[in-house]
């Protein structure tokens, strides 16, 4: 996404979209636009470069992004920007799991987000 600052209008609206089709409950379709939220907000702070660049794979109830590239560094402290007073990181409460992948002086960040409701 250029310029990432466009990511705050896009990616939560993609993000909510790919919930529903993964066959999120609304709650979690909910918790996902909000882990967008947050995630984008901060994001244009850490781009390695000009461009936003997401990935994301569906599964039932299952959604896996990534979010690079990133400088270096800096996919920690997104996650740690992510944080709310009294709520803690916002990125580590709404995803299932993170992880940080450096490849070639750059961050990717890993996040998961599962919906481990009941059966639609």
């Amino acid at each position: 996404v250029h310029p990432p600052e466009l990511a705050r209008a896009v990616v939560p609206r993609l993000l909510a979209v790919l919930a529903a089709r993964a066959h999120f409950s609304t709650d979690r379709i909910s918790d996902s636009q909000l882990l967008a939220d947050a995630l984008v907000a901060h994001a244009a702070k850490a781009v390695s470069g000009t461009h936003l660049g997401l990935a994301v794979s569906v599964e039932p109830r299952d959604l896996h992004l990534r979010v690079g590239p990133l400088v270096a560094g800096h996919a920690e402290r997104l996650v740690l920007a992510s944080d709310v007073e009294g709520l803690g990181s916002v990125l580590t409460k709404l995803a299932d799991g993170h992880g940080v992948r450096t490849t070639d002086a750059h961050d990717v960040l890993a996040l998961r987000v599962q919906d481990r409701a009941s059966a639609y």
